[in-house]
């Protein structure tokens, strides 16, 4: 949203818990879904700003401060395909980020996994020329039926092959 000569630029973070895995498991894939609403904007055509999904540093695993949004504690490294914003407001419903090798290696089984989304033309560094939004929800919301969530498949390592000698 531009402000006299300023834009607004919008930035979420997305933490997940993933200690749960064993050291030892394999992350063979993941897809992280954000429930999207209709209400929105696509009137941006030069510069549009599809949702891109990348890491973030929030200083805390519980809460945002406005230090959390300085570009710094940023990724630009695409951890799935954007999605369009025209495909975001579409419809009122979940939008699948289906996880790319960057975006399995984001996933830790020892710390908090921190991911963030941002405008395509955040990163790209392109200023819009019209205001372009859409609305998500986050897990404050009341009730659990449109949280975040991110659905990992993963797998145990293959146990080591011990032969069996008999000695005489």
């Amino acid at each position: 949203e531009k402000e006299g000569t300023n834009w607004h630029i919008s930035r979420c973070a997305f933490l997940y818990d993933a200690t749960a895995i064993a050291d030892t498991d394999t992350i063979d894939s993941a897809i992280l879904s954000i429930w999207s609403s209709t209400n929105g904007d696509n009137s941006e055509t030069v510069n549009p700003a599809n949702r891109s999904l990348v890491s973030s540093s929030p200083a805390s695993n519980t809460a945002i401060a406005s230090t959390d949004y300085p570009i710094a504690n940023w990724g630009s490294t695409k951890f799935a395909t954007d999605i369009t914003l025209g495909t975001w407001i579409s419809a009122a419903q979940y939008r699948d980020f289906t996880l790319n090798a960057d975006g399995l290696a984001n996933i830790s089984k020892t710390v908090v996994s921190k991911f963030g989304l941002r405008g395509s033309n955040d990163i790209a560094n392109a200023e819009p020329t019209l205001r372009s939004y859409g609305y998500m929800s986050f897990a404050e919301v009341a009730g659990t039926s449109n949280d975040p969530k991110l659905v990992i498949q993963h797998s145990a390592a293959a146990a080591a092959f011990v032969p069996r000698v008999t000695i005489f």
